[in-house]
């Protein structure tokens, strides 16, 4: 009976890939450069807990891919926080070429766009944009959520051919250090923190499916959906054995329609994420 409430959202995927790339890097300055890369690839991806139905986006097959890429780096580093100032971006595009009629093709296009803003004492304000796409007829499939990605959602949880993601964090010291009976765990980092993100599946509206509504005259599954999901709140960070570790309170935000991005809904209580990892 509970199958009836399922989609392709209730099962865990699984990707495996086999293959080689060779790639050649180009600099234009000490703080800009190119890549090119060509490689063979092989996926094989199914789920890991089987699902009523069939998923058809998911790569089965092999693909020789191209890409270029155009990246900058200004960031500046300091030790144990990660990035301090400055800012970074990535524009990609890659083509699966078409070797033949089994080999899977698509064109893909990424960009990410990072800037740190040092205010003092290593205060500082992070903003993050990711967005993507893919076109053709395998198109590619992109996972994201968790972690610092969108606090609200869980790890890779969202699944898309297309969509973005962006992130504004304010990050200030609060402990240089601290020994517990556990040893050092310092320094400490609070973080003030806001998430959205918007994803489509091929086939599929640019929707998120909140919650189960009734059944429609077919018998099939209603859902209440949303244009963007997205979270606020606050967090810690601390390191331990040189392992950044964080502790985050999160509450999910829902953009009914993004015609109105102001227009958002607060949903439930703050909820406790617990993840270990290096800040974006």
């Amino acid at each position: 009976y509970y199958s009836r409430y399922q989609t392709h959202f209730d099962a865990i995927a699984t990707r495996k890939i086999t293959g080689v790339n060779v790639s050649a890097y180009y600099p234009f300055n000490r703080y800009h450069r190119t890549q090119a890369s060509i490689g063979y690839y092989n996926y094989e991806e199914d789920y890991l807990i089987p699902s009523p139905g069939t998923y058809s986006q998911f790569w089965n097959g092999s693909i020789l891919s191209a890409s270029v890429s155009l990246i900058g780096e200004t960031t500046r580093f300091k030790y144990p926080y990660g990035p301090i100032a400055g800012n970074t971006f990535m524009l990609s595009v890659a083509q699966g070429l078409p070797v033949s009629s089994s080999f899977l093709q698509n064109t893909t296009v990424e960009a990410d766009l990072r800037k740190y803003i040092n205010i003092g004492s290593d205060t500082l304000f992070a903003v993050r944009f990711k967005g993507f796409f893919s076109r053709g007829k395998n198109p590619y499939v992109f996972y994201w959520g968790g972690n610092n990605q969108v606090r609200s959602a869980g790890y890779y949880s969202i699944i898309a051919n297309e969509g973005w993601y962006a992130n504004l964090e304010f990050r200030l010291p609060l402990i240089n250090a601290a020994s517990t009976i556990i040893g050092q765990i310092g320094p400490v980092r609070g973080s003030l923190f806001f998430d959205i993100t918007r994803a489509k599946i091929k086939g599929y509206p640019a929707t998120f499916a909140m919650e189960f509504i009734g059944w429609d005259d077919q018998g099939f599954p209603q859902f209440r959906g949303v244009d963007a999901i997205g979270s606020y709140g606050y967090g810690f960070e601390f390191f331990f054995l040189g392992l950044p570790i964080h502790l985050e309170f999160v509450k999910r935000l829902e953009f009914p329609d993004m015609s109105r991005p102001f227009d958002w809904d607060k949903k439930g209580d703050f909820r406790t994420r617990f993840w270990i990892g290096f800040d974006f």
